[in-house]
């Protein structure tokens, strides 16, 4: 079978794509990548947080009329100081908020399609995100969602030719963890994809 080499997979874009608005604006505490569900939802993708904010993975506290506002109107809101807000005003649509200011865009592909959403918020009230500093992220984004639907279209047509291959195929990460399994690897060890996602590749033998 054959072994190939991580890719540039959709999550490692969206990991690339949320390090800029970190090295782009200091002040920035937490970021978070929204993926569109077909549901009309929007799930996590990736979560960062400075390093001065701690080693916490998970994703804090934010205001869902601010992120279902984003994605359904396309449109990329600023609030200087989420704290007295009008679009955090209503307290049933708002998880806790402690952060001090916010920036939100729209990821929208060339088909203009809604992707998702990317956040940046900060805790530091001397320096709120600035009109200019959206200005900057709504590009961020329009690039991202660019490759994001680029790499959507490249990965589905990879994994149609990897399907269809008639030698086994897996993929695995940096760390040597298996991330993908075609039908003919599954034939070949006889084990399902799901029994080989997230092993170490010599696990199996």
């Amino acid at each position: 079978p054959r072994n190939l080499g991580s890719t540039l997979t959709l999550d490692h874009l969206l990991t690339r794509i949320l390090d800029s608005p970190f090295r782009t604006f200091p002040q920035a505490d937490h970021g978070y990548v929204l993926k569109a569900e077909d549901t009309g939802g929007l799930r996590p993708a990736v979560i960062k947080h400075h390093e001065r904010c701690g080693t916490s993975t998970t994703i804090r506290p934010i205001a869902r009329t601010i992120a279902k506002q984003v994605l359904s109107e396309a449109k990329a809101i600023l609030s200087s100081d989420v704290t007295y807000d009008q679009h955090t005003a209503d307290a049933q649509n708002v998880i806790e908020m402690e952060h001090r200011s916010m920036m939100c865009a729209p990821l929208m592909g060339p088909s203009q399609t809604p992707l998702g959403i990317i956040y940046v918020d900060t805790e530091n009230a001397q320096h709120p995100f600035t009109a200019d500093d959206l200005d900057v992220l709504v590009c961020i984004a329009i690039l991202a969602g660019q490759a994001m639907e680029q790499a959507s279209v490249s990965e589905a047509r990879y994994r149609a030719v990897v399907d269809a291959a008639a030698d086994g195929i897996l993929t695995i990460n940096s760390q040597g963890v298996i991330q993908s399994v075609n039908p003919a690897m599954e034939r070949l060890f006889g084990y399902a994809a799901r029994g080989l996602l997230g092993e170490p590749r010599s696990s199996r033998r």
